[in-house]
């Protein structure tokens, strides 16, 4: 599973003059069957909250 929000389409709107909301679209599909939902899922979570705060430091560094 890679998820890699600067290929995910995104949407960026204004909330003022110092910031803003980015929206991203990402789809995945598990591994496999034998994958329980709730660790996939709590997985999954994991990996976009990591990379979200990456990303934002990615964008706030600029």
């Amino acid at each position: 599973m890679l998820l890699d929000l600067l290929k995910s389409p995104s949407t960026p709107a204004p909330l003022g003059d110092s910031a803003c909301r980015v929206t991203f679209v990402m789809s995945w599909q598990p591994d496999g069957v034998l994958e329980t939902p709730g660790a996939v899922l709590a997985a999954v979570n994991q990996v976009v909250a990591a990379d979200l705060a990456r990303f934002k430091d990615f964008i706030e560094a600029r």
